[in-house]
């Protein structure tokens, strides 16, 4: 809540590369981003069934998801707009990631049937 934290509470494998930079120094303050982020992270999870990296041991997936790749589908039935979704929340830089307001025009949102009432409720939350 608010325009921007410090903490690290949370379950670590939904933790944005910034939160995780974070845990050690409490330093680097990051915004809703992060929870993009995440959104991310549970969409990926959600279509495949696992989360990202999730044989690794806790210290190498922290290392991983702050050093490494961003984590992608891995399976080939998704679509375009799917992946194009979940390519661009999972952003390693969260300054390129959208907001939730930018979301709600990306196709993979826009493009479901009886899109309005999802985007009205969405935007009523948001305020």
């Amino acid at each position: 809540m608010g325009t921007s934290s410090v903490s690290t509470s949370g379950t670590i494998p939904y933790m944005a590369p910034e939160v995780l930079s974070n845990i050690s120094t409490k330093t680097i303050r990051y915004n809703s981003k992060a929870d993009i982020w995440s959104l991310g992270i549970s969409a990926l999870e959600m279509a495949e069934g696992y989360y990202p990296f999730s044989r690794l041991p806790e210290n190498k997936l922290m290392k991983r998801v702050m050093h490494g790749p961003a984590p992608t589908l891995l399976w080939d039935k998704w679509s375009d707009n799917f992946r194009a979704f979940i390519s661009k929340i999972l952003q390693k830089n969260a300054a390129w990631r959208p907001s939730a307001e930018q979301l709600l025009s990306h196709p993979f949102i826009s493009n479901i049937p009886n899109e309005r009432g999802v985007t009205g409720s969405i935007k009523w939350y948001l305020h």
